[in-house]
């Protein structure tokens, strides 16, 4: 489960790599910091998971929600539900699954559609890999990825 991250108020390396890079990014929680609830989903061994990609369709949606927790329905080990069908395949009924809006939109014939990358930004501001997505898959090394985050968006220390 992540927290859609689409209206990214503070500044810093965390709210560029998600308004920019639109990946996931998994964020350290300082202990004993009192968390606002709607967070709690998105919170798991002393860390937060946020998402930032954006699809133009739920625009409208992500406006009237605050809040909106997101799944790329993959479960461990399993490529990520490219379709409606495959997403209510991976959850129980209970959980919604977003239709696509406008058969204009849909991925057929279109690029495959990818999970997110995560990238844990750790305390110290290290960036590792955490799970391969659309952000890194062009990249040949996870490394160069990484590189090219920290190139990008982490000031130099000349």
């Amino acid at each position: 489960m992540a927290l859609w991250a689409h209206h990214v108020a503070s500044v810093g390396l965390a709210a560029r790599l998600l308004a920019e890079e639109h990946l996931t990014l998994l964020l350290p929680l300082r202990a004993g910091t009192q968390l606002p609830a709607w967070l709690a989903p998105a919170c798991k061994d002393d860390r937060a998971l946020l998402f930032g990609a954006c699809w133009r369709p739920l625009a409208p949606l992500l406006d009237e929600h605050r809040v909106l927790c997101v799944s790329s329905a993959d479960r461990t080990g399993h490529p990520p539900a490219a379709t409606p069908a495959e997403a209510l395949a991976m959850f129980p009924a209970t959980v919604p699954v977003l239709h696509l809006p406008h058969p204009a939109d849909d991925p057929a014939g279109g690029p495959a559609r990818r999970a997110t990358t995560t990238v844990a930004l750790h305390p110290d501001g290290r960036l590792t890999l955490q799970c391969h997505g659309a952000q890194n898959q062009p990249y040949p090394d996870p490394d160069d990825y990484l590189d090219h985050l920290r190139t990008r968006y982490t000031p130099s220390r000349a």
